[in-house]
């Protein structure tokens, strides 16, 4: 969600939503912006990851692929 951080004349935060026109929270202090923030990235990130790994694509790799993968470099001394 685009949203604009604005200082209120309590010294706390409000967060004005540019999708809403809105005002969507009020009386926050930076810490709980931060956290809200994270909340949002880690739900993000869980999508992605869940959309990654649902993704059967010429690039995915099984384990046993890796593994002969791997093997065959240790075995070529390019990683050690």
């Amino acid at each position: 969600m685009a949203r604009r951080i604005i200082r209120q004349p309590n010294g706390l935060f409000c967060q004005w939503s540019t999708i809403t026109d809105s005002v969507v929270s009020y009386n926050e202090t930076i810490e709980d912006i931060i956290e809200e923030r994270l909340a949002d990235a880690k739900e993000q990130i869980a999508r992605d990851i869940e959309r990654e790994l649902e993704s059967q694509n010429q690039f995915t790799m099984s384990w046993l692929d890796l593994s002969v993968r791997t093997r065959r470099l240790i075995l070529e001394n390019k990683l050690a």
